[in-house]
């Protein structure tokens, strides 16, 4: 089973200014989605001081093996995409993104919101499921074709796999959090769960990790 990683970053105004790509555990791409309006220069302070040297210094300098590419817009310097390949973590990806709304919060002088999104495929490159992070606060799971896939709340595998461990856990630590269940038609197979008041990008990577081991014990079945 294979996973990508996709965060956005929008302005008070919901206008899309940048996607985050995460593949493979290894590589990132980022992709400024209206370069003229947003003017990023490679040699404008704001980009260096505030992304490069920080990536060089905090990154590069314990990861040798990292790489960062630039590509313009057409045929202006304003800067389209940066790829930056041989990650080691997840932490560093985390790192990129947070030097990434630093960057784009300078530019624009707006807070960002964020919206980070997480794909889970099959075996066979088959999309099963989707999990959104909102606005650091809400988790949206969803299941692709919930009909074929058949998770039902009172299952054994999704009680001993997500309700039970997960949501238990999740609770301990947090008595806010509040999960709804939304089903498929009139079944009791779920089609998606909102998960409310997660405070933390540490919770929301529990709970990828525990949908990915639901999906895979599913998948065996």
């Amino acid at each position: 089973m294979s996973s990508s990683i996709q965060r956005r970053f929008y302005s008070q105004d919901n206008e899309l200014l940048c996607t985050l790509d995460y593949f493979n555990f290894s590589d990132v791409k980022i992709t400024f989605n209206n370069p003229e309006m947003l003017q990023i220069l490679e040699k404008s302070d704001s980009y260096r001081t505030i992304f490069l040297e920080e990536i060089e210094k905090n990154l590069a300098s314990k990861n040798e093996n990292l790489k960062i590419k630039l590509d313009f817009y057409e045929d202006t310097d304003f800067i389209e995409f940066i790829h930056l390949s041989n990650l080691q973590s997840i932490e560093e990806y985390n790192y990129i993104t947070s030097r990434v709304m630093d960057l784009l919060s300078n530019i624009r002088e707006s807070v960002i919101t964020s919206k980070i999104e997480r794909k889970f495929y099959s075996r066979k490159d088959k999309l099963l499921c989707i999990v959104n992070f909102l606005d650091f606060n809400r988790v949206n799971i969803t299941f692709v074709n919930p009909d074929k896939f058949e998770i039902e709340k009172s299952s054994e595998v999704f009680r001993n796999n997500f309700d039970e461990k997960t949501i238990s856990e999740l609770k301990d630590n947090n008595p806010k959090i509040k999960v709804n269940y939304h089903h498929y038609e009139d079944s009791d197979i779920i089609e998606s769960i909102d998960i409310l008041n997660v405070d933390h990008i540490s919770d929301y990577n529990f709970i990828c990790e525990r949908i990915m081991e639901l999906l895979s014990e599913k998948a065996q079945m």
